[in-house]
């Protein structure tokens, strides 16, 4: 399997874009300064299929074929003129039956007044949409908070106030065991399990968020389970991509693995491919697919999944330019997954 928008086809499944409506009152798109839609994220709460779009004001350009090259490289981002930072704001949208948008509006991060960003990256990346405790819950990651970049997941709770969706609390989420490290980012919330996440995918690590601690306490989060077990036949470093969905006896996710290299002119590239891995109920690994491109772009990139009985709800984007939702039946898993 390489093209798994392709298998969804053939399954009969369906794709549809996901974007943010124009506003034709104000010639915007909501009001925002989005450029781009994309890794889009995607939950079913009581009958509601909700979604998070991530807008950015940049353009990722990205030669697929290694024939067009910017001057700085195959792997660029095109910010405007006016305005030398890479921002990122979230929508919150709301999908029919037919997963087209019927709703959206702009979470407003309201804790972000209470500090002066100070990286180029600004704002909450890749945020995934959680129901914990009968609450909405995004989770992404945050690198604005020094001038160095140092990631850290963001865990905010939001909640739907007329025609508004606003930030209500937030914890910034200290890693359980090496709080010095530089970069944490995609880790994957378990739906059913409140503040639960899976930190690292093989080994498995998963922690518990101490919802009793302070937005700056270190560590407020725990280890909860770690197995060092890895699997012989997957030669990548399993990163976190969408949510951790109920699935059988036990549990599935989508993870993506980046193989970042220098080309030809010794410049950054990367290619990004996603797999789906199946635990138990103790987070053991129990089976695999094998590593899949989703429309065949060398940069593509999963941030939700939503499971509800047979019918499975999968976001993704290409080329970071792209958001899009597949809808399949969950019998395709049994075709590509192999038990361990």
């Amino acid at each position: 399997m390489t093209n798994f928008v392709s298998s969804v086809l053939q399954s009969g499944g369906c794709i549809k874009p996901l974007y943010i409506p124009f506003n034709e009152h104000t010639n915007d798109v909501d009001d925002t300064y989005c450029m781009t839609s994309m890794n889009p994220s995607v939950l079913h709460v009581n009958d509601k299929i909700y979604g998070i779009i991530r807008c950015v004001n940049y353009v990722f350009f990205h030669s697929e074929g290694k024939k067009i090259y910017h001057n700085h490289g195959t792997l660029v981002y095109l910010h405007p003129e006016n305005d030398l930072h890479l921002r990122t704001e979230n929508h919150l949208v709301e999908l029919d039956s037919d997963l087209n948008i019927i709703a959206s509006s702009k979470i407003n991060m309201v804790f972000d007044k209470y500090y002066e960003p100070k990286w180029d990256f600004r704002g909450l990346e890749d945020a995934r949409l959680m129901y914990w405790n009968d609450e909405l819950y995004i989770a992404g990651v945050r690198r604005d908070y020094d001038d160095v970049g140092t990631g850290r997941m963001d865990l905010s709770k939001i909640q739907i106030q007329g025609n508004e969706v606003n930030e209500v609390s937030r914890t910034r989420l200290s890693p359980p065991m090496n709080t010095q490290s530089y970069c944490e980012k995609n880790w994957m919330p378990v739906l059913n399990s409140p503040f639960q996440f899976i930190k690292w995918t093989m080994p498995t690590e998963v922690v518990k968020v101490n919802t009793k601690a302070g937005m700056h306490d270190i560590p407020n989060t725990y280890r909860t389970h770690a197995n060092t077990k890895v699997i012989s036949d997957i030669n990548a470093d399993l990163r976190g991509s969408s949510q951790v969905n109920e699935w059988g006896d036990g549990y599935i996710t989508c993870t993506h693995e980046c193989n970042l290299f220098n080309n030809d002119i010794g410049t950054k590239d990367a290619t990004y491919r996603h797999r789906f891995i199946l635990f138990d109920k103790c987070f053991n690994i129990t089976g695999y697919s094998d590593s899949f491109s989703f429309m065949d772009g060398h940069v593509e990139f999963c941030c939700g999944m939503s499971i509800l009985g047979t019918e499975v709800l999968l976001t993704f984007s290409f080329q970071d330019n792209a958001a899009y939702i597949l809808r399949f039946n969950s019998n395709l898993f049994n075709s590509i997954i192999k038990r361990i």
